[in-house]
């Protein structure tokens, strides 16, 4: 298909032409507007069958719908239904329908379909994609584009899901029409597109980024990328959904990333005139009380609007730079250590924030804040490890260094903590330090007798298991094996998870024999139950795992900077 504004396109980006002119063509169009235009019919003819139809011929006969105007009553038990209501008629014998009621329920169930088609449906699209080109070879073709790689990305960005987005488009007019027929202000329904585009486009980013470093997964990525958005829109829903919607912790972070979290806010104005929408969600005053670093954020949606995009804002940033880095090098990590200070601060500040709620329980904003931590530094890991060449490169420049300083092999601090291929370990215990500082602080501040020492001691235990997985993850991935990130991979989460499924499987809990649990995943939750000398036992006893770990990995990257260092010489010698 010629179209002039494609010409015009395909200067200002020539990846975003190449996709459009791919897929638009009148076949894909065809059918991405009946795909579009027949699931908004079947929705409505949905909606119109749970309408009472006709007149009614004998007023003696009681019927009910959900959208009729009577009011229930409870003294008959007979015609009694939870969900529908008595039907009032005019004088011509028609049925009187609450129309707004009938149009916010349109209105709602075309935003839930909505966000999960666009979601799951533009992540698949995007990783399918990555693999396809890369499995064809032509993805280094692109990379060797002059053009900048965020230029060529958002090309991607764009692109790839442009018949996805024409769908959504197309039922735009029937999202609004029925917003405001249900007396939604307008303002606030843009409030919600503008965080429902702001989620697409955090997700999008995710997408690639996740196709980029998960090459060798091969074509399962892009069924796997879907399936985890799908899960996350499952967990968030039941959240949304549950009678404690808001757990006043840091586990509030997924509500953030959902933007069907801010529906209840929009109804919220209509229960004067539709009490019965007091049900559609189960907690109805949850989010008034939450909060963030003290702040009433829940009581006024546009707070919660902002703040949301802020944090769709400040996460697609950071996806970026990965993005930037990973695609014109492939062998790179996808943060570097200068990056991933500022990374961990973003993180806590969000998360810490949403514990410092004041009608919230310390303890269990302790363990999120943990759990949430445990899951967020097991991906830093993976982000700041850099992989056997790039350690062995390192490894041989320190040694030649070293030569020719006539001094022994030793580590600079400085590559340690700042260095794009030394080993990550270092870099990430600084990160560690910075976290447990927070914690600690706000442990110290908000925590009052015993509940000051569990907390110190969870984060003490919390930092060396983590720094073990550090170091033993930067061990393995220095193994000649061509699946040594799938080798980190299994080891580190069958170390993280496994332990506390085989311990739960035995019925062996935490106050039960609370020193086996010091060594999974979870070890803080043994702090509550164990006595001081099996915690300092066991804190012992990972200090000294930690150190032998350490050892090996000085010794193995000593052993690859030596032995490459003979090679190339040998090679000059010849």
């Amino acid at each position: 298909m010629n179209l002039p504004w494609l010409d015009k396109l395909s200067d200002i980006n020539p990846q975003l032409f190449r996709e459009i002119k791919g897929r638009f063509t009148p076949r894909n169009l065809g059918i991405a507007a009946a795909l579009s235009l027949g699931g908004q019919l079947l929705l409505a003819i949905a909606f119109w069958g749970q309408l009472p139809f006709g007149k009614v011929t004998k007023p003696e006969l009681s019927v009910y719908s959900k959208y009729c105007t009577g009011a229930l009553e409870y003294t008959d038990k007979v015609h009694y239904h939870s969900d529908s209501y008595p039907c009032h008629f005019d004088g011509a014998g028609h049925f009187i329908i609450n129309w707004q009621l009938w149009w916010l329920d349109i209105f709602l169930w075309l935003s839930f379909i909505s966000v999960g088609v666009l979601l799951v449906a533009s992540v698949y699209m995007l990783v399918s994609d990555l693999a396809k080109e890369e499995h064809r070879g032509t993805l280094n073709f692109i990379r060797l584009s002059p053009r900048s790689a965020q230029t060529v990305l958002l090309g991607k960005l764009l692109g790839v899901p442009i018949l996805l987005y024409l769908a959504i488009l197309l039922a735009m007019p029937l999202h609004l029409w029925a917003g405001m027929a249900a007396r939604i202000p307008l303002a606030q329904i843009l409030s919600y597109d503008a965080l429902v585009a702001a989620a697409c486009i955090f997700f999008s980013s995710a997408a690639m980024l996740f196709g980029l470093i998960t090459a060798w997964l091969r074509g399962f990525q892009a069924w796997l990328g879907s399936g985890l958005v799908l899960f996350f829109l499952w967990i968030s829903a039941l959240k949304l959904d549950s009678y404690e919607a808001v757990d006043k912790t840091a586990l509030d972070l997924i509500n953030l990333f959902n933007p069907c979290f801010l529906l209840p806010y929009l109804i919220s104005t209509l229960r004067g005139n539709l009490p019965t929408i007091e049900n559609y969600f189960r907690c109805n005053d949850c989010w008034a009380s939450w909060q963030w670093i003290f702040l009433p954020i829940g009581r006024s949606v546009i707070a919660v609007a902002i703040l949301m995009l802020l944090n769709f804002a400040l996460w697609t940033w950071w996806i970026w730079q990965g993005l930037s880095r990973r695609f014109p090098n492939p062998s790179a990590t996808w943060l570097s250590k200068t990056l991933s200070y500022g990374f961990v601060a973003s993180f806590e500040v969000v998360t810490l924030g949403l514990a410092m709620q004041s009608n919230s329980n310390w303890e269990d904003s302790l363990i999120w804040l943990l759990v949430l931590n445990l899951l967020f530094f097991l991906g830093l890991i993976a982000a700041l490890s850099p992989h056997r060449q790039a350690l062995q490169d390192w490894a041989r420049y320190r040694a030649a260094s070293a030569s020719s300083h006539n001094a022994g092999v030793g580590f600079q601090w400085q590559d340690l903590i700042w260095g794009e291929k030394s080993p990550a370990p270092v870099a990430i215990a600084l990160n560690l330090l910075f976290t447990s500082a927070l914690i600690g602080a706000w442990s110290l501040l908000f925590s009052t007798g015993g509940d000051r020492y569990q907390g110190l001691a969870s984060l003490a235990i919390n930092f060396t298991i983590i720094c073990i997985y550090a170091v033993l993850a930067q061990i393995l991935l220095l193994m000649k094996s061509k699946k040594r990130a799938i080798w980190a991979t299994v080891v580190i989460g069958g170390l993280a998870f496994l332990p506390p499924v085989i311990l739960g499987m035995l019925s062996i809990q935490p106050r039960d024999n609370s020193f086996l649990w010091f060594f999974s995943g979870l070890p803080w939750l043994e702090v509550e139950h164990a006595a001081p000398s099996a915690f300092f036992s066991a804190l012992l006893i990972q200090l000294s795992i930690l150190g032998w770990l350490s050892f090996l990995l000085i010794r193995k990257l000593n052993r690859a900077g030596e032995s490459a260092s003979k090679a190339i010489l040998s090679r000059q010698e010849f």
